[in-house]
């Protein structure tokens, strides 16, 4: 049993490494590298000692790519292209384009498990049974004239052929994917 005082020192770590995430302190990636963010959180109401995934929002994947941002961005919406990513809106001004997926059991060529987790139930992933909608969203930053930054942003739900909707979390693999698009059309 975790005693009161050991709960309270967690809960204040992990305050301070969501506050360190959403404020830009925490540790920076590496070149190329994408950070899968998850939110943990402990279950209070059935045991104190039990840790869960939470998935009150999208998640976020951000990557540093060595070129850049007024190269990298036209590569984006053609990286959408290529994977099948139904464009809903661009934002040329601050290099923001939005898709919206709606796929079953598979996408991209890639099963639905491998880039988002529904849950799952006796006969497996929800990810595979269920129609998953999957609102995403990339934005290129340019913090430096050589260095371009690639964040996006993943909502994602599925709905059983009952009705019923689960939140979804993002695995990293259509993060990944936008990714190694970008990056062979940079010839990296």
């Amino acid at each position: 049993m975790m005693r009161d005082e050991d709960m309270n020192y967690e809960v204040r770590v992990l305050a301070v490494s969501a506050f360190a995430l959403v404020s830009g302190c925490a540790p920076a990636a590496g070149p190329g590298s994408t950070n899968q963010v998850v939110d943990r959180d402990r279950a209070m109401r059935n045991d104190p000692n039990e840790l869960i995934n939470l998935t009150p929002g999208p998640s976020s994947a951000s990557a540093t790519i060595h070129a850049p941002a007024a190269r990298v961005w036209p590569l984006v919406p053609s990286a959408f292209s290529l994977l099948s990513i139904p464009v809903t809106r661009v934002d040329t001004v601050n290099r923001i384009i939005h898709g919206n997926i709606t796929a079953r059991r598979e996408f991209a060529g890639r099963p639905m498990d491998a880039l988002v987790d529904c849950g799952s139930s006796l006969t497996g992933p929800n990810a595979m049974s269920y129609t998953v909608n999957i609102r995403l969203g990339t934005q290129v930053g340019g913090p430096t004239p050589e260095t371009a930054t690639l964040r996006t942003v993943v909502d994602a739900s599925g709905t059983s052929s009952g009705g019923s909707t689960v939140r979804c979390s993002s695995t990293g693999g259509l993060e990944n994917e936008i990714l190694a698009r970008i990056k062979t059309g940079l010839g990296q």
